[in-house]
């Protein structure tokens, strides 16, 4: 991955928790577990869906891995942007 792409999948993931639910800026990074905004699996779905529309890469395949955190989330999504480049 290079310099420029770096945080891309933390960047898409936060806009999209920011605008898909009532949780402030000051309170989203890294660490902030999914469950702690109130998010289901169905949310979470959902908000991967807007990131992979925004991103134009599949986010949903069986490869993905238990995601935790918004930094999770966003790793994941750094990792299938880079397969996606490698390709």
């Amino acid at each position: 991955m290079n310099g420029n792409d770096s945080g891309r999948g933390f960047a898409a993931i936060s806009a999209a928790i920011l605008r898909c639910t009532r949780v402030a800026e000051q309170d989203l990074n890294r660490g902030t577990a999914l469950t702690e905004l109130g998010l289901d699996s169905l949310g979470v779905l959902e908000l991967m869906l807007t990131c992979e529309g925004e991103l134009g890469v599949d986010l949903l395949s069986e490869e993905a891995p238990e995601l935790r955190t918004v930094g999770d989330v966003g790793d994941f999504i750094d990792q299938r942007l880079e397969v996606l480049r490698a390709s």
